[in-house]
């Protein structure tokens, strides 16, 4: 019989020769009739600690536990809270105490080989997008655990972005139906083989972070751990490569650094940054790896780089380290430092505090290098800023003899008034501090909080007044300041690289701009709504001029309004538009003097803004609010004020119903969505193409950008169009002034729009220079607005109208000559709500008429003219070609 040696048994052999129930004796467990224990690790009602003695391995499946799975010494390093060394050895003791029945009385069997891996079929590259996909889904599903780190991170914008994927790696990656990946998986390092069985998964339980390389491929990721407890929160990839969240672009200007993924991750979300910064994260403190220093070597017109450190002297350190590195590869870019608060972080910030204070710290860096290659030296003022704003939410104040401080912080906006929680304590005094709410602009107030101070703290009045009076006035300079440095933040506009103006410029410049407009539109991910889009987009870059267009869409619910609205939004400049999902009565005299002044109004939904639609006419039509209203002044004085707020604004809205709001709509360009099965078979198309990842989304966001910066190219500049006197609207056409006034604006948009393309004149009189109209510019006038003066001619509603069309065309398709209401609901599946609204109309305008039945047994109809569309549709398109066809002979006569 061969005796065991403890000393030289492997860990495999212990594991062969310890038994789980051993272990469990040991400590005095045992399992119930289904191998199932209360879990030691976590408050566990009932048993989740699930064993499998065949195995010799357990699990526990509670989702509040973070013992996962493991076999006898993990059991025994967890339960004791011991090393794994430790347990190995307490293991081998355990084998020492165990029953000679229970000891083989020969070595171990040689574990047979694992089976080899089939080799790895995909590239890396596909591989990690493959692990992407899966991760980004993992936050979509039920994982609330991830869910609310999320939340706790401030992360909510970022995840619904879609810019930035950011996924949850909830360990099941090679289970079920991504089994077939695992080779391909172990290859890259997202799993390890685990020598106890299974796999062991690369950074489990984190949030997800893709690094990408040059060409926008992830080659690796980072994950932070979102679990409570642990050492490790940060995981690499083994030999990790790539940037986050992606190669800085070649026209940077500006470019910002932080210390971490999390924080660049946090500062995407803020518009006012992304739109003047490109974002970069370094791996902590010590990480500015190599791959970063080479692409910021790349960018040509780099002028500055800011970075944003933690508070800490690890990452201030960190922050002149990398400064030094960086100045010595570019000494002619300008690098400046954010001062961080101690303690904080740019998430912690973005956490606790408001956005505007995130923009004043970056407002406030301090330069390090300047453009001209020196050291920065900061000059030691002789004495610190009174009022100590380093946290927004408690402003000191410090006087000789008192301490104020501001709880809450105090509103930037509402400078009419100064109400404000003040905490008031004697400095070195044994008296408890007063705490009072009050408008430090109420005298009333004011006088009183100084008769209480003196009563309960003992301090001379002169000496309160004058420390009251003091703060009020560093209250007002720091109002005043924020709000600046806020504006002139949001409203910087970024200045575009020497590659996109050329590339913009060419594009207004080549021939056929208008057809090419028409197409590249729908290279941006529009879908169908061809015309649709042309004159959104056209309507929009009228916001530029005096007297802008207006715009409103009109369709069913789900036929894409709104959609579409946002998509030729998102080809503005985020500097020239207001989205806004609804309005109150009061909303518009609300912005500032000149804040909306050139830009898009986007209401999403104008069914719920019935009591803004005077305002909006008068911002339409007067190009300026104005309304009186009362306030209290500095004495409690009530006096009445007139606020203004100026235009002009172009307005684009949407909306469910027909005949809305009339006067509004003859302000406007009235365009119907397309809600036939063909454009519902078209955008179902392009749902299919995009869930299999046939849509080249790199190609869309390039075309975006493009016509983004196409609108920021074009300039107010006058038009002139000598053809106006000739032109005529068709007779038919409701409300013939508007009509007429909005067709020639139209017209004069597309001359606008040619402006690279015309001579510029110069008025001999005033010398003012403008550029003409031509009968390419009407032409393409008629062409899109056609349809919409057809519209404004028909005296149906649009429902009424489809519902008609498709009446006519039931009728000759069946040859029938009459109908009642009966067979319109079980043919044409028209509903009697809706019969009820299209019967009386077409009656009322004589386009269908009743010829037999009653109200008890239903009536007969049947339709009394089948040309008049079509008639109607002839006469707009004759007056537009024919007026057109004239001017073009006399031109070329």
């Amino acid at each position: 019989m061969n005796k065991i040696t403890h000393k030289r048994m492997t860990i495999s052999e212990i594991k062969h020769t310890l038994s789980l129930e051993t272990v469990l004796r040991h400590y005095n467990l045992t399992p119930d009739k289904n191998n199932r224990l209360t879990c030691p690790w976590h408050p566990d009602k009932t048993p989740s600690l699930q064993l499998y003695p065949k195995t010799n391995s357990w699990t526990c499946f509670s989702s509040n536990c973070n013992a996962g799975s493991g076999d006898q010494i993990d059991f025994i390093m967890k339960y004791e809270n011991i090393s794994k060394y430790e347990a190995i050895q307490k293991a081998t003791s355990l084998i020492g105490h165990t029953t000679p029945e229970t000891i083989p009385t020969t070595t171990p069997k040689e574990e047979k080989p694992k089976e080899e891996l089939p080799e790895a079929t995909l590239s890396r590259t596909e591989t990690l997008q493959l692990a992407l996909d899966y991760f980004t889904a993992g936050i979509k599903s039920n994982s609330t655990t991830a869910k609310n780190y999320i939340q706790s991170r401030g992360l909510e914008k970022l995840s619904a972005m879609g810019n930035y994927p950011m996924g949850y790696n909830s360990g099941q990656l090679h289970h079920r139906e991504n089994s077939k990946y695992i080779p391909d998986y172990v290859h890259v390092g997202l799993l390890q083989n685990n020598p106890s069985g299974g796999y062991r998964v690369f950074a489990k339980h984190c949030l997800m972070f893709p690094l990408k390389n040059k060409d926008g491929q992830v080659v690796s990721f980072y994950g932070r751990s979102i679990a409570a407890t642990g050492k490790n929160k940060h995981y690499y990839l083994k030999n990790s490569q790539g940037l986050y969240p992606a190669y800085p672009p070649a026209g940077t200007q500006k470019l910002l650094i932080t210390e971490s993924i999390i924080d660049t991750a946090t500062l995407l979300q803020i518009n006012s940054i992304t739109s003047n910064f490109t974002l970069l994260a370094a791996y902590g403190t010590n990480r500015l790896t190599q791959e970063h220093l080479e692409a910021i070597s790349r960018l040509t017109y780099l002028g500055e780089i800011v970075f944003f450190f933690d508070g800490d002297d690890a990452g201030r350190r960190a922050a002149t380290k990398y400064a030094e590195q960086i100045h010595f590869l570019l000494p002619k870019v300008s690098i400046s430092h954010i001062e961080t608060p101690d303690g904080e972080d740019p998430n912690s910030l973005y956490v606790t505090y408001e956005e505007g204070y995130i923009l004043e710290l970056l407002n406030n860096r301090k330069q390090l290098y300047s453009t001209e290659g020196k050291a920065v030296k900061e000059e030691k003022s002789e004495a610190a800023p009174k009022l100590n704003s380093k946290n927004h939410e408690a402003l000191v104040y410090e006087t000789t003899e008192l301490h104020f401080t501001v709880l809450g912080g105090i509103k930037i906006s509402g400078l009419e008034r100064m109400k404000v929680t003040l905490k008031i304590a004697v400095k070195n005094s044994h008296y408890a501090p007063i705490r009072q709410h009050l408008d430090l602009y109420n005298n009333e107030q004011l006088t009183r909080l100084v008769r209480t101070i003196n009563e309960q703290l003992d301090v001379k009045t002169e000496v309160i007044r004058e420390g009251l009076l003091a703060l009020i006035e560093e209250l007002e300079a720091y109002r005043i300041e924020r709000l600046s440095q806020t504006q002139s933040m949001q409203e910087e506009s970024p200045a575009l690289t020497p590659t996109e103006l050329t590339k913009a410029e060419e594009y207004l410049k080549a021939e056929n701009l208008m057809q090419r407009l028409m197409d590249d539109l729908g290279k941006t991910g529009i879908v169908g709504e061809i015309h649709n889009r042309l004159i959104m987009y056209l309507v929009y870059l009228s916001r530029i001029t005096q007297e802008p267009l207006h715009i409103i869409s009109f369709g069913a619910s789900g036929t894409g309004k709104t959609h579409l609205q946002e998509s030729i939004g998102n080809l503005l400049p985020e500097e020239d538009k207001l989205e806004i999902t609804s309005l109150s009565g009061n909303a518009l005299y609300y912005f500032k003097n000149d804040e909306i002044r050139h830009k898009v109004l986007l209401i999403e939904d104008m069914d719920g803004a019935q009591d803004v639609l005077y305002p909006l006419r008068e911002l339409q039509t007067k190009q300026k609010l104005t309304k009186t209203v009362s306030i209290k002044d500095s004495q409690g004085n009530i006096k009445t004020i007139k606020v203004t707020v100026h235009g002009p604004v172009c307005i684009a809205g949407c909306t469910t119903k027909s005949r809305i709001y009339e006067d509004n709509a003859n302000r406007s360009l009235l365009i119907h969505l397309d809600g036939s099965s063909e454009q519902d078979d078209r955008i179902m198309a392009y749902q299919r193409s995009e869930a299999a990842g046939q849509i080249n989304k790199d190609q869309e966001e390039s075309y975006t950008r493009l016509l983004r910066n196409i609108q920021r190219m074009v300039r107010p500049i006058k038009v002139i169009n000598p053809y106006a006197p000739q032109l005529q609207i068709p007779g038919k056409v409701f409300k013939k002034r508007r009509s007429n006034w909005i067709y020639l604006r139209f017209i004069e948009i597309i001359t606008l729009i040619h402006q690279y393309q015309r001579e510029e004149k110069a008025d001999t009189d005033t010398g003012e220079v403008y550029i003409e109209s031509t009968l390419e510019d009407i032409a393409w006038a008629n062409k899109l607005l056609k349809d919409i003066l057809l519209r404004k001619a028909d005296e149906l509603s649009e429902p009424s109208r489809n519902f008609f069309e498709r009446l006519k065309k039931w009728l000759k398709e069946s040859k029938k000559s009459e109908f009642r209401t009966q067979e319109l609901r079980t043919e044409m599946g028209v509903t009697a709500s809706s019969l009820k609204r299209y019967l009386p109309e077409l009656t009322s305008c004589g386009l269908v008429q009743i010829i037999g039945g009653n109200k008890t047994r239903g009536y007969t109809y049947e339709v009394s003219s089948y040309e008049e569309y079509k008639k109607l549709k002839h006469s707009i398109d004759h007056v537009l070609d024919s007026l057109l066809e004239q001017l073009q002979r006399k031109e070329h006569s």
